[in-house]
């Protein structure tokens, strides 16, 4: 199996290409569940990428380690920016932003006990037109509006991951209705890449902490799934 692990792949990838002699020992203690739609498997390669250019002193350029990790993993550039961005295409073109001001502070995070396979996910993509939640924001608009709620764009692999995993849609919406009940907009509740996990963006702790209590009361009792909320607040550094 470690010749899928992204890791392995970059450290691999990295040797070939400046034909190291020495090698390395890689140990890898995961706290981003796998199949969460979180970006750990490509954060992982991005870090995997950066220490092995120091630690094998080969001074590789940012544009070089990006070049790197988009053959192995569309998201691993965006790790690589150390900063927000927006991004397009396939997630490689990426348009940096400082304006930390635009973003929301808070996420709550809805994380159902389903693992979910990305390459699953792309193998059986279908796109779903959803007028409902189309987005009436452009990149623009949202940077200029500066509404509190991250509201730009949709994710269109939602509808794809809900399908192939009915229970995704209990925990959507039930999202969506505790979102709703506490005037929360529904552009707000979304998926997270491939999936499992759901998060919606808040401005604030105490609105978190409210989003927080409705869907543990909606949630008690009637999910057959083990599922994790979490609050995480937004720290960005210049």
């Amino acid at each position: 199996m470690k010749d899928k692990d992204l890791c392995f792949k970059a450290a691999k990838a990295l040797k070939t290409l400046r034909a190291v002699k020495t090698g390395c020992e890689i140990t890898l203690r995961k706290n981003i569940p796998s199949g969460a739609g979180l970006g750990g498997g490509s954060s992982n390669a991005a870090s995997t990428l950066i220490i092995l250019d120091k630690l094998w002193n080969l001074n590789l350029s940012k544009e070089e380690l990006i070049g790197i990790g988009g053959k192995i993993g569309a998201d691993i550039p965006f790790f690589l920016q150390k900063k927000p961005c927006f991004g397009s295409g396939i997630g490689t073109e990426l348009r940096p932003t400082q304006k930390f001001t635009l973003f929301p502070k808070f996420f709550v995070l809805l994380v159902p006990d389903i693992k979910v396979d990305t390459g699953l996910i792309f193998g059986n993509f279908r796109f779903y037109r959803n007028e409902r939640l189309k987005s009436k924001y452009s990149s623009e608009a949202f940077i200029k509006e500066e509404v509190g709620f991250w509201v730009y764009g949709r994710n269109d692999l939602e509808e794809t991951t809900c399908r192939i995993f009915p229970k995704m849609t209990f925990f959507r919406e039930t999202l969506r209705s505790s979102a709703k009940s506490l005037k929360i907009p529904p552009e707000a509740c979304r998926m997270s890449g491939s999936g499992s996990t759901l998060f919606c963006s808040v401005p604030t702790s105490s609105l978190a902490l409210d989003l927080e209590q409705s869907l543990r009361e909606k949630l008690n009792g009637q999910s057959k799934v083990d599922f994790t909320i979490r609050i995480c607040e937004l720290i960005m550094t210049s």
